[in-house]
């Protein structure tokens, strides 16, 4: 899964692979080591929430969680759709876009 952060806005891209494991486990994690010790690893993670009715991101000590209601994954994974998006009201101006979009191989002639 790759992550991508710019401005006010996330971006994850999963994998064909990531995707099933998604279908599978509900949720799917990342990890990068700064350095050996626990407080030097990010996560993020994108996660099945069947308790959440719309996009929701959580952000803890070197955890960022991206929170897809049930029904809105089940449609995602079981269908030709690419993307979700949303727009989370984070008491910024600004606010925060989040994009959720399936990393598709491709495939060159």
């Amino acid at each position: 899964m790759k992550l991508r952060i710019q401005g006010n806005s996330l971006r994850m891209r999963v994998s064909e692979a990531e995707i099933m494991q998604f279908s599978q486990t509900g949720q799917v994690e990342e990890a990068i080591a700064f350095g050996p010790t626990e407080e030097q690893i990010f996560s993020y993670v994108l996660l099945n929430a069947p308790e959440y009715e719309e996009l929701q991101v959580s952000f803890t000590p070197n955890k960022v969680t991206v929170h897809i209601p049930a029904k809105t994954a089940t449609d995602w994974v079981s269908s030709d759709l690419n993307g979700i998006e949303g727009f989370i009201n984070n008491g910024t101006q600004k606010g925060l876009k989040i994009l959720i979009q399936k990393d598709l191989d491709c495939f060159h002639r």
